[in-house]
């Protein structure tokens, strides 16, 4: 029996990315307002944004950016915290 194994491993590009992209990669690095951390909780553009693309390809309307879109650094954060937050609160 064929089972599904989902790989959570890092990520391992196979091909070269392309030359416009390296292009807009190499002008975030040069820009000094990119050279912190961003907030823990993401910027309010990332959240309104994130809110926003959950409607056309899920239904999904009505979003407070602010109090249910959270930023992870990763899918095994996210996923973690997922649980995490549904075990510690019964």
């Amino acid at each position: 029996m064929e089972q599904l194994i989902i790989n959570m491993a890092i990520g391992d590009p196979d091909k070269p990315s392309s030359s416009h992209i390296l292009q807009v990669m190499h002008e975030a690095i040069d820009d000094a307002a990119n050279h912190n951390y961003p907030l823990y909780q993401g910027t309010k553009e990332f959240r309104e944004t994130t809110a926003k693309s959950m409607e056309s390809p899920f239904g999904v309307t009505g979003l407070n950016p602010n109090t249910e879109v959270v930023s992870s650094i990763g899918s095994k954060e996210a996923i973690y915290n997922t649980f995490n937050a549904q075990c510690s609160n019964p």
